[in-house]
């Protein structure tokens, strides 16, 4: 039979091996979970506009804004914009096309994760992103979660990084939608948020562009 001592032995073995494993799983990488981030860094917020146009239009610049420091560079990018009127994709609404590029490099440590997010609309537009893979490409990157918005919800394009690479990029193609009657002006922020790990800790590097569509 069993004696105290013997009951004792079992209890702690029973504390002891569970928090092991998890201690292993943490740092092999088995199991993942948030990373505690020591700075947030911001760049300034670029700013855009058109106007709106009463027919379709397409815009030929390129919109640009980085965060580079002397181990690490952000970039978000917007190209491409394509506006259209009464378009019967988007229910005979109207809306603006942007093809979005966010790419980040470092020369210590590793990229974690990439995020692209976007403000809530107003009452009269929402944010929709075209989840298919012929919309996207990943590079170093594994995609996590995507969401539309409106003016209750951000809309987001989150990403994981595959291993530790110390370039990623990511690209895709979200529609802006308007309902009104070319009557009303639009505004929409977009936000690149890279976290990496500099060999010591984890730093996020947030870069803001802010985009309108005026009457």
């Amino acid at each position: 039979m069993w004696n105290l001592r013997n009951w004792k032995t079992a209890w702690l073995l029973a504390m002891i091996i569970p928090i092991s494993l998890l201690v292993t799983f943490r740092f092999t990488g088995t199991m993942q979970g948030p990373v505690e981030i020591s700075e947030t860094m911001t760049a300034d917020t670029l700013f855009w506009n058109m106007s709106r146009p009463s027919d379709f239009f397409d815009v030929e610049n390129n919109i640009t804004n980085s965060y580079v420091n002397n181990v690490f560079s952000n970039n978000l990018t917007i190209y491409s914009l394509s506006y259209v009127e009464n378009d019967g994709m988007l229910g005979f609404d109207d809306g603006l096309w942007i093809s979005l590029t966010g790419s980040s490099t470092t020369i210590d440590g590793f990229i974690y994760s990439m995020d692209i997010r976007f403000s809530k609309t107003d009452e009269n537009a929402t944010l929709d992103i075209i989840d298919d893979p012929d919309w996207m490409h990943l590079r170093g990157l594994a995609k996590e979660n995507i969401v539309d918005g409106s003016q209750y919800r951000e809309a987001f394009f989150e990403t994981k990084s595959d291993g530790k690479p110390k370039e990623c990029m990511l690209k895709f193609c979200p529609v802006w939608v308007f309902f009104d009657f070319n009557a009303l002006d639009h505004w929409l922020s977009i936000t690149l948020e890279t976290v990496y790990f500099d060999g010591a800790s984890y730093r996020q590097v947030n870069v803001p562009i802010q985009i309108g569509v005026l009457v």
